[in-house]
């Protein structure tokens, strides 16, 4: 099982990391991050502090450590994750 403390350093480290590379990139990365990324990572450090991260917030099933290390930010399952990509796809198409 994950390691909380740890959890949230990778958190806080992926909001300083885009703190740093925010200057350098274009307004359209930042758009996605600020409208995407950072917003997930916020939700992630709040479902930590509640107990409840690691936990899919669309079936209640465990994300998996594997997952939470790749993406700490995950507030899915993969399952639930690609399901949900598979539904935005169909809207743009």
């Amino acid at each position: 099982m994950f390691d909380a403390k740890r959890q949230r350093e990778a958190l806080l480290a992926r909001i300083d990391y885009y703190r740093q590379v925010f200057p350098m990139r274009s307004a359209e990365y930042k758009a996605f991050k600020l409208q995407h990324s950072i917003p997930r990572i916020n939700v992630a450090l709040a479902r930590l502090a509640q107990g409840t991260y690691g936990v899919c917030a669309t079936c209640g099933d465990y994300i998996g450590d594997r997952r939470l290390h790749l993406v700490p930010g995950a507030l899915h399952c993969i399952v639930c994750q690609m399901e949900h990509e598979k539904k935005l796809k169909a809207r743009l198409i």
